[in-house]
C-alpha cells in the first residue's frame, strides 16, 4: 500500500544499502578526481626563462602553465596539419621548445607553425604564428628530458630518432577574459536577450616577439 511504513528491519536494510552506494560512489569519484589530477601533473608545465621584452614577457604569463599546445603546419598538399604537443621550455629569446620524432613529417613542414593554446577554465585563448626548425643538440635534449617521454622514445634522451623543434614567435593573437565565470554567463544570457555581443575581456595582438639584435 502506498505510504505503508516500511518496516523496520527493511528500512535499516534501505539505509544500510543507501550508504552503501553513497560509499561506493564517493570511492568512484575520488579515484576518477585522483586520477584526473594524476594526469595533469603528469603533463608538466613547460619551464620558462625571464624574457627582454614586455611583449614576450606577456605571452610567457599567459601560456606558462598551458600543459598543451595545437600545433599546426601544412602539408605537402597544402593541407592544414594538427597535432598536441607538450611545451617544454620557452627560453629566454621567446622561442618555444618541443620533443620531436625525426621521422615525423612535421619536421618538413616547419617554415610556417601555428601553437594554439587554450585554458577554457579562465577562458583564455592564444594563437601564435612563426616558425619552427628542428635542433639535434643532445646537451638541450638531456637538459629537458623527463621519464614522461620514455613510452615515446624508450632508449631515453639518446634515442636515435629524438630531436627537439624550436618555434620561433613572431605574432600572436590572445583572448583572455579575466572576469569570474558568473560575469561570462551574465555576458552571454545578455547577448541571448539583446541579440547584441556583449563582450567581457580583451582581445590583443603582440606582434613584437622576434629576438632583436639587442637581444643578443
Amino acid at each position: 500500500m502506498i505510504g505503508r511504513p516500511l518496516p523496520l528491519t527493511v528500512a535499516a536494510n534501505g539505509c544500510a544499502t543507501q550508504m552503501i552506494a553513497r560509499r561506493k560512489i564517493k570511492r568512484l569519484v575520488g579515484n576518477r578526481t585522483e586520477a584526473t589530477q594524476t594526469w595533469r601533473y603528469a603533463l608538466r608545465m613547460m619551464k620558462t626563462e625571464n624574457q627582454s621584452s614586455a611583449e614576450r614577457t606577456q605571452l610567457c604569463a599567459l601560456i606558462k602553465n598551458m600543459p598543451v599546445a595545437m600545433m599546426t603546419t601544412a602539408d605537402d598538399d597544402g593541407h592544414l596539419v594538427s597535432r598536441p604537443m607538450s611545451p617544454l621550455e620557452m627560453d629566454a629569446d621567446g622561442a618555444i621548445w618541443f620533443f620531436t620524432d625525426l621521422a615525423s613529417a612535421k619536421v618538413e613542414q616547419l617554415h610556417k607553425v601555428n601553437l594554439c593554446f587554450a585554458d577554457a577554465v579562465a577562458a583564455s585563448y592564444i594563437s601564435i604564428s612563426g616558425r619552427g626548425e628542428i635542433v639535434a643538440d643532445r646537451s638541450h635534449v638531456g637538459r629537458l628530458w623527463t621519464m614522461n617521454e620514455r613510452p615515446w622514445f624508450p632508449n631515453g634522451p639518446d634515442s636515435p630518432n629524438l630531436a627537439l623543434i624550436k618555434i620561433i614567435p613572431n605574432y600572436a593573437d590572445c583572448w583572455d577574459a579575466q572576469d569570474s565565470k558568473m560575469g561570462r554567463m551574465f555576458a552571454i544570457a545578455a547577448s541571448i536577450a539583446t541579440g547584441k555581443p556583449f563582450l567581457i575581456g580583451s582581445h590583443q595582438t603582440l606582434d613584437a616577439l622576434e629576438p632583436t639584435h639587442a637581444d643578443t
